[in-house]
């Protein structure tokens, strides 16, 4: 099995979930125009040049948003994070294929904003996070890079749980995706 599909398709959802704009309202420092050089091999975007400039404009990105692996020691709440990964062979005689299950976990704590300490913000933001993934292979698979031998076939939102932590004043809600990955031929 090929490891390098797990950091690429990790790196694809965050991108994927940096640019929406609801998320990064609840999540980050605002969305911001991504500009990247021509000169990059960026082929496969189907985008507008701007007057002859050697730049293309792609689109809006919020880079400040607290979406991580790892968060930081003491981080500022809302934030999300990947957390389990669990890849599973899902081949046949022709094929080798693979099912990654990924979990994305989003602490929130009212308490730090002045609100009542309930679940409902966590919900919905978890709730965001799994309408912008699910069956969005397209925005996944543009944004996933491999090195041609992994394609994305399905990205599915599974489950979603909620649970107050120990401190009683942080609320834990976890999305679970399945997402799909055939090899290519």
């Amino acid at each position: 099995m090929r490891r390098e599909i797990l950091p690429n398709l990790q790196k694809a959802v965050i991108e994927v979930l940096r640019r929406d704009a609801t998320l990064a309202g609840y999540l980050g420092g605002g969305l911001e125009s991504e500009v990247l050089s021509l000169q990059e091999g960026n082929d496969d975007l189907l985008l507008l040049q701007d007057g002859g400039s050697d730049f293309l404009e792609v689109g809006l990105i919020d880079k400040d948003m607290r979406l991580y692996d790892t968060p930081p020691d003491n981080p500022t709440y809302p934030f999300a994070r990947i957390s389990n990964i669990e890849v599973r062979p899902d081949d046949d005689d022709a094929r080798l294929g693979q099912v990654v299950n990924m979990g994305i976990e989003l602490a929130d704590r009212p308490a730090d904003r002045g609100e009542s300490v309930d679940r409902q913000k966590a919900v919905e933001t978890a709730s965001q996070i799994a309408k912008i993934l699910h069956r969005n292979e397209t925005g996944i698979r543009a944004r996933l890079t491999t090195d041609g031998t992994w394609f994305l076939i399905e990205a599915r939102y599974e489950t979603m749980s909620t649970q107050p932590q120990g401190d009683n004043l942080t609320y834990l809600a976890v999305a679970g995706f399945t997402f799909l990955i055939d090899e290519e031929e």
